[in-house]
């Protein structure tokens, strides 16, 4: 009888204990799933495209001022195994997915579903044709801010700053930048710079010509891109962001791509280890 009973309180653990665990598991993958939505909604898959060609240029860069040993070919290949959109959306989703709160990850979906969002994010990240591409290079290379609808002009300079387009791209561009040359300067076994000197060596990159330049091709991007749409829906696309929802998702945005490049220098910084 005795037996029985233990044998009967072990079954109901161990069922108790499979259920946790299935439970958890559901959980976890509905949240990855729901982590993968924010990635493609916010645009940010679209965004970590250029980090495997930006850091491919930089690591070619610093080959430059190396010589072309197997040790520093070496090192160029660990950086192109970590550094890449694919693990950088994989840290991405990562942090979405145990470091965000449930309900906070749930608002920024439906703020991002709004047709609104997906209409104009549709828009703006869509494939051109090779028509439209050689069409746009064109109008992008003859812009001229002072010859253009200046209410269309003041909408999409609203929308760069408001999106913090030019933020999210250069802190892309920065990070990845940053994260060659200090994977390099990790794994070299002599004239090693401080984490403090590389960092202002790549800050100098970014003065505000740079970010001007920038800020004005984004412009003219967004003025060819949103030809068919009109001020009325793009200043409807303004208010759904100037909410507490909007600010939430940016913020959202920006931790969610400084904790995957965070997670990166560390897999670089740990190979071989």
């Amino acid at each position: 009888m005795q037996s029985a009973t233990i044998y009967n309180l072990r079954s109901a653990l161990c069922a108790f204990t499979f259920m946790c665990v299935t439970t958890n598991l559901f959980g976890q993958s509905i949240k990855q799933k729901k982590a993968e939505e924010f990635l493609r909604l916010s645009g940010l898959k679209e965004y970590t495209l250029q980090i495997d060609e930006i850091a491919l240029a930089k690591s070619d860069e610093e080959l430059l001022f190396l010589d072309d040993s197997q040790s520093n070919l070496e090192i160029k290949a660990i950086i192109k195994l970590y550094l890449n959109h694919d693990n950088i959306n994989h840290h991405i989703k990562e942090y979405l997915a145990h470091k965000v709160d449930e309900s906070l990850l749930n608002h920024a979906n439906l703020f991002l579903e709004n047709p609104i969002n997906e209409d104009i994010q549709g828009t703006r990240t869509r494939t051109l044709s090779r028509f439209e591409k050689i069409d746009k290079a064109k109008y992008v290379n003859s812009f001229d801010m002072e010859n253009v609808d200046q209410d269309r002009f003041d909408i999409c300079v609203n929308i760069y700053q408001l999106l913090k387009i030019g933020k999210i791209t250069e802190s892309i561009l920065h990070q990845t930048t940053l994260n060659v040359s200090m994977g390099f300067n990790e794994h070299k076994s002599t004239d090693k710079k401080t984490e403090e000197e590389i960092k202002n060596e790549i800050d100098m990159m970014f003065s505000d010509q740079y970010r001007q330049v920038m800020m004005t091709n984004q412009i003219a991007n967004m003025m060819y891109i949103f030809s068919g749409i009109s001020n009325t829906t793009l200043n409807s696309y303004i208010n759904k962001w100037h909410t507490y929802d909007g600010e939430k998702t940016l913020i959202l945005m920006d931790e969610a791509i400084n904790y995957s490049f965070i997670e990166v220098m560390k897999e670089i910084k740990n190979h071989g280890s």
